[in-house]
């Protein structure tokens, strides 16, 4: 079966992967890395577990490449699906573990021309990711595809294996707790 080019125009590349093409290999990881760190982070909130979790679901999606099959949907699906399953692998391991979710600091902004209010958005971001670390695996996983990936309703569902109508429910009980501990800060 021909490979129907998505969204993110993964067909040709995808297609000279399957046939060993080891620049076709070096762009898909380029391509997919950074997608799958900002999806690890928002599932995770941890900037190096974050790291650790996008080296491997990359790994196992140069792996497991031979094994997609586009009857079953687009590529860039199956791959973020991946993404999500290894991120939500590892915060399963971590609560296993015992060990609570904290944020690591984000580095802070240099030249702004507003200092405090520099440091106003850096404590506003991390009760962001305070906030997100407390939802539900799935509602953790649906607001980083959503929001912080920018997919669509469609796309996340089938990412998740799941329906629209569940993701928009998903979407919106993480939006309102979100936004609940924000207004609990007097952020909002």
């Amino acid at each position: 079966m021909a490979l129907a080019d998505g969204p993110d125009g993964d067909a040709e590349v995808v297609a000279r992967a399957l046939a060993d093409s080891e620049e076709a290999l070096e762009e898909i990881a380029k391509r997919y890395w950074p997608r799958f760190y900002r999806v690890a982070l928002g599932i995770l909130s941890r900037p190096a577990d974050a790291e650790d979790a996008a080296q491997d679901a990359l790994i196992r999606l140069l792996e497991r490449l031979s094994g997609f099959d586009p009857a079953k949907g687009a590529f860039a699906s199956w791959a973020y699906r991946l993404a999500v399953n290894v991120a939500v692998d590892r915060l399963r391991e971590r609560r296993r573990g015992g060990v609570t979710v904290a944020l690591e600091s984000v580095a802070p902004r240099s030249g702004g021309e507003d200092p405090a209010r520099d440091v106003a958005e850096q404590e506003t971001l991390e009760l962001v990711r305070a906030a997100i670390a407390e939802l539900p695996e799935q509602q953790r996983a649906v607001i980083s595809l959503r929001d912080g990936e920018g997919r669509s309703t469609s796309e996340v569902a089938s990412i998740l294996s799941s329906t629209t109508g569940n993701v928009r429910a998903q979407l919106y009980h993480a939006r309102k707790k979100v936004a609940a501990r924000l207004a609990s800060k007097g952020k909002v």
